[in-house]
């Protein structure tokens, strides 16, 4: 498989549910990229797998950093650490992935 998956759980009017999409994958050169989306539900926006996870592929082939919101930043940092064991044999991660790893 070229791209591993992962669901971002929140609150919603007091339920637990998934808010957003995060994915990782491997570039043309060997090197993993991540990707994610959220929906904003302040907005009115509702969560849809399909679509975020277009929106989150989009990104990772943004050669641009996107900032991810602060709400999502130790799940992407968990998330980076999964696809380092996944993707074994790899470049390494994009640079672009993750602000902020000091924060942890």
């Amino acid at each position: 498989m070229d791209h591993i998956t992962q669901f971002v759980m929140g609150r919603v009017k007091g339920q637990r549910r998934r808010v957003g999409i995060m994915v990782g994958r491997i570039d043309g050169k060997g090197v993993v990229r991540l990707g994610w989306s959220r929906a904003n539900f302040s907005a009115g926006d509702t969560f849809d797998p399909e679509h975020g996870l277009g929106i989150a592929m989009d990104r990772t082939l943004a050669h641009e950093f996107v900032p991810a919101p602060h709400s999502m930043i130790s799940d992407l940092h968990r998330f980076q650490d999964r696809c380092v064991r996944y993707f074994k044999g790899h470049k390494g991660m994009s640079k672009v992935s993750v602000q902020n790893r000091e924060e942890k």
